[in-house]
């Protein structure tokens, strides 16, 4: 079956086109040709009839009798809406060959189109005797009857396209909305002389006004399209009938057909004002944004009837809208600053300490304009759709005055600053050792697992594999675990702020571990994990947990030590640098209580993900993620001799998998830092 002509069948609802079978091509010296008419059934079937159009005529100028061009640019115009055009072009053909079916009917569609019914029906004709079962011949035929207002012979061809097809839908559907139509006129048949005939007869006759009523009734009970067919046929009748397209604007208005609305309802008033007409285009033009419009129409509506109360309100709501939108276009108000990392809560602001070379400024600049640009002395930092920010900034001995500057798309600028102090290394030595007065910190943990989601795939293992290692840490090394299974987008952010809330003391530990799917845009260059509720179209990314947003929920946690565990696709992007870390050699000769006591000192920030920018595997149902197997056995392992697992014993158990597993360090993490397992 052709399906270039499928593509050309029209939207209009009781009008059935035919879906025609192209002649197999003769293999000729023609190749050009051929080459072209494909080019034009391609883009056609692209929808780019600019571009058929061109090509079949190319088609055509090699070679005159190529019929099939002549067939599918015939379509291509009709389709374009220039139905001379497809006439000459359906007429050439039947010129070249008489006996080329569906030439007369595609004409005879395009004379239908030009409101010539006459023409239109002698095609469908002259095409029914080429082939007498053509049941959308028939059906056509009906149809054009109906615009000619013979009503019982339309109907009599519907039977007999249904007499060729009982199930031929389109038929059925055209024979029901006549019998209605009819059915609802019983009562107003009206008797009208024949030219030459003294004798009258009854002739039903169906005038504007009974489509009117028809189209009126339908429209009040949502029936929309049969609504517009009525009202169709009432302007058909009668083309001044203002009331007509006032209604049919209306219900085009419900159907949010705004500019086709717009039309008819501008139609209505150039045949007459109304108070009702203005007051509906306003609220037309009110939806194509164009508020100035709108409120003229509504004065318009109030000299007609100056009491008239919705034209009033309509008017007030309008004049509000454009003041705020004037006010949006004059906005001098300065976008909003929020620094998320590095923490200033606990400074009030003013600044913090730090150790390492390097500190992330993170935050989030709004404006209801939109952000132009955020700059960190004198540094561009990557924004991105929610207004999030962030930029690397290296840090000098003492204090280094932090400065971040942000521009919203009016031109407003906002500026906020604050101090980072970097400390000499000896006094970090000197402070951390007398920090650290014992090793006897609690270790907590939270897992979360989810298999479940509304729109995204099943997964088969997340949840064991979170309730496995949950079990494991709580028997071998004494953690206090929580487990967060097939949670929601809110449920998991909302967690992650009441650990924030929590109060830690300056040896506890925090082990997090998440595994489900993960989910990474080319666009915003940003990796996002992916929860329970989450689309799986989603442009916007709303619906994800950005792993923006996740480093800095975790980063404001108050927990000195924090190893952040993600078994996801696309984990690795959590963080783009990624640094390997774990050689225990230089403590070989220390005490246990000693090696804990140093692997404590430093600020831990840690990360290790399944994979880089890639898929990772989810395992066999009930055996585990492979991953998730290589650190249950890290585990299980005890740390070996000492009872000490570190993060660099679990990279080395790690390591051979494919993809290979990532890890490195975020936001605050200080060199040296580490995060222990101890049996105990």
């Amino acid at each position: 079956m052709n399906t270039f002509s499928k593509y050309f069948i029209t939207k209009m609802k009781r009008f059935a086109l035919f879906i025609c079978l192209l002649f197999p091509m003769i293999a000729s010296a023609q190749t050009t040709a051929q080459d072209y008419f494909e080019r034009g059934y391609e883009a056609a079937e692209q929808k780019d009839l600019d571009k058929a159009v061109a090509s079949y005529n190319e088609a055509l100028r090699l070679d005159p009798f190529y019929i099939d061009a002549y067939y599918n640019r015939g379509w291509c115009y009709i389709e374009m809406g220039k139905n001379n055009e497809a006439i000459r072009d359906f007429s050439k053909i039947i010129e070249l060959d008489k006996e080329y079916r569906n030439a007369y009917m595609s004409r005879g569609t395009a004379r239908y189109n030009l409101g010539d019914y006459e023409k239109a029906i002698e095609d469908y004709l002259n095409e029914i005797k080429l082939d007498p079962a053509n049941k959308q011949c028939f059906n056509n035929i009906g149809v054009a009857k109906e615009k000619l207002n013979q009503m019982e012979e339309a109907m009599i061809y519907y039977e007999k396209a249904l007499e060729l097809d009982a199930q031929y839908e389109v038929a059925t559907q055209n024979k029901n909305a006549l019998k209605h139509l009819l059915d609802s006129l019983t009562n107003q048949q009206k008797l009208a002389n024949v030219q030459g005939n003294p004798e009258p007869k009854d002739v039903v006759f169906v005038t504007a006004k009974d489509y009117f009523d028809l189209g009126y009734k339908a429209g009040e009970v949502g029936e929309y399209e049969k609504a517009i067919e009525y009202f169709n046929n009432a302007i058909n009748i009668d083309r001044n009938y203002r009331q007509a397209y006032e209604n049919r604007g209306w219900i085009k208005y419900r159907m949010e057909k705004y500019l086709s609305s717009l039309e008819d309802l501008s139609m209505a008033l150039d045949l007459g004002a109304n108070k009702w007409t203005y007051n509906q285009r306003g609220l037309v033009k009110i939806k194509l944004g164009t508020l100035e419009g709108a409120i003229k129409d509504f004065e318009k509506a109030l000299e007609i009837d100056p009491e008239y109360t919705v034209a009033i309100e309509n008017k007030r709501l309008a004049q509000k809208s454009l003041d705020e939108r004037n006010a949006k276009l004059y906005d001098k108000v300065p976008p909003r600053i929020s620094i998320t990392s590095p923490n200033l809560s606990e400074t009030r602001g003013i600044g913090v300490v730090r150790l390492d070379e390097m500190v992330t400024v993170a935050g989030i600049a709004q404006d209801d304009s939109g952000i132009k640009e955020v700059i960190v002395n004198g540094n561009n930092a990557q924004i991105r759709a929610n207004g999030e920010f962030d930029v690397q900034l290296p840090l000098s001995q003492g204090k280094n005055l932090i400065t971040v500057v942000a521009f919203d798309l009016k031109g407003n600028k906002a500026e906020q600053s604050f101090s980072v102090e970097r400390q000499a290394k000896e006094t970090v030595a000197a402070s951390k050792e007398q920090e650290v007065t014992s090793t006897n910190g609690k270790n907590y943990a939270l897992l979360i697992g989810t298999n479940d989601y509304d729109e995204w795939e099943k997964l088969n293992n997340p949840v064991l594999d979170a309730n496995a290692i949950a079990d494991e840490l709580k028997t071998s090394y004494k953690f206090e675990t929580e487990v967060l299974l097939n949670p929601k987008r809110e449920q998991i952010l909302l967690k992650l702020k009441e650990y924030a809330r929590k109060n830690f003391e300056p040896n506890d530990q925090l082990f997090i571990f998440v595994a489900g799917h993960g989910h990474f845009d080319e666009d915003y260059g940003e990796g996002f994990l992916v929860a329970k509720d989450s689309k799986k179209e989603d442009e916007s990314g709303a619906s994800y947990i950005p792993h923006n947003t996740l480093r800095n929920s975790i980063n404001n946690i108050k927990c000195k030590h924090i190893f952040l565990v993600m078994d996801v696709c696309f984990g690795g992007t959590f963080d783009p640098v990624v640094a390997r870390r774990g050689n225990t050699s230089e403590y070989d000769n220390i005490s246990k209580q000693e090696f804990i006591a140093r692997k404590l000192r430093f600020k831990t920030r840690r990360y290790l993900t399944s994979g880089g920018k890639e898929y990772v595997s989810d395992g066999r149902p009930g055996m585990h993620s492979p991953f998730a197997r290589r650190l249950l056995e890290a585990l299980r392992g005890f740390g070996g001799n000492d009872g000490i697992l570190t993060i660099g014993e679990i990279i080395t158990q790690v390591e051979a998998l494919a993809p290979e597993p990532r890890t490195g360090e975020f936001v605050d993490n200080e060199p040296g830092s580490d995060f222990i397992f101890v049996v105990k």
